[in-house]
């Protein structure tokens, strides 16, 4: 389901208002005053190993628990 600000900007574009600016910015723009945490993306450990097979499944979530 779009957000209100979605469908702003969508209908924005449809009727061609100027200043209308391209998705990134404008979200940059409609969101620069929320406030945010800082996350963290880490890199996964590369299991080499059929991904259906039972035994690489349960791999991947012992790894996962021990993380």
């Amino acid at each position: 389901m779009p957000s209100v600000s979605d469908l702003l900007r969508l209908y924005g574009k449809w009727v061609d208002l100027p200043n209308i600016p391209g998705w990134i910015r404008f979200t940059e723009q409609a969101t620069s005053e929320l406030p945010f945490q800082k996350s963290f993306v880490g890199c996964l450990p590369f299991i080499n190993a059929p991904p259906s097979d039972y035994d690489t499944i349960l791999t991947a979530l012992l790894s996962a628990s021990e993380k």
